[in-house]
């Protein structure tokens, strides 16, 4: 498989990096679901195919999603699910077997548009098509501002939010200190987290990130050191998963 494919790399560098995670078999056809390191992925991608034996076979991106078949929303299942019903079709709380509507519409991205305030976004598909929710999630816009005192420049911040839109927005230099309460500094759609300095006129740092966006912070500084000021939050997304520190 390497000399077929990749004859100029090390083969027990590729075969050790190839894992079989999924195979789906059917009378004619099977679907093979591989997990490979991120060089030979682009390298896949980019050939388009796999050449196996005396036979050639097309590749596509697989990306794992988990679903809810009750509300169709995203990253829960119907299990677990504390929402109402909705119809994957349209969008309405409805089941799709009593959907008589001739209109797509997608639960996810409706709620894009809600959250955003983004009229560009297209709802116009079904809940099984990923597509747009995908590539919203995956192109993400950061923004990152050495504000030198938030508190006196807030009204600032929020206009450079309203041009330019950022799905998270690094703060530094923000002289926040503990008895400034996070309604202080809070923005329309955005959570945040904060590491705080012990001076009103020097440090501390504050992340900004678009409720949409599913995230969790894997360290604060603020919980071991009072002369460092920095964060590291883990961003959840459809196709995976990234690391951001401020």
């Amino acid at each position: 498989m390497t000399q077929n494919n990749w004859s100029s790399l090390n083969n027990n560098r590729v075969d050790s990096s190839i894992k079989v995670l999924k195979k789906y078999k059917t009378s004619r056809y099977c679907s093979i679901i591989l997990q490979v390191n991120t060089s030979l992925h682009g390298s896949i991608l980019n050939n388009g195919k796999i050449r196996y034996g005396w036979n050639s076979y097309k590749v596509y991106n697989h990306i794992s999603v988990i679903r809810c078949y009750k509300c169709w929303g995203l990253n829960h299942t119907a299990n677990k699910c504390t929402k109402d019903e909705k119809c994957r079709k349209c969008g309405e709380h409805h089941h799709e077997n009593q959907c008589n509507s001739l209109v797509k519409k997608c639960v996810n991205c409706i709620e894009l548009v809600n959250k955003q305030k983004d009229e560009n976004i297209d709802v116009h598909h079904e809940a099984t098509n990923l597509k747009v929710v995908q590539k919203k999630l995956s192109t993400l816009s950061i923004l990152a501002v050495n504000v030198c005192g938030l508190l006196k420049h807030k009204d600032d911040i929020d206009l450079l939010i309203s041009d330019h839109k950022p799905d998270i927005l690094c703060l530094n230099e923000t002289h926040v200190i503990a008895d400034i309460l996070d309604d202080e500094i809070t923005f329309a759609n955005y959570d945040s987290v904060r590491t705080d300095s012990n001076n009103s006129r020097t440090g501390g740092v504050v992340t900004y990130i678009l409720k949409n966006i599913k995230f969790s912070v894997v360290f604060n500084s603020s919980e071991a050191s009072e002369n460092t000021w920095l964060h590291c939050i883990e961003i959840k997304g459809i196709s995976g998963k990234f690391y951001l520190c401020n």
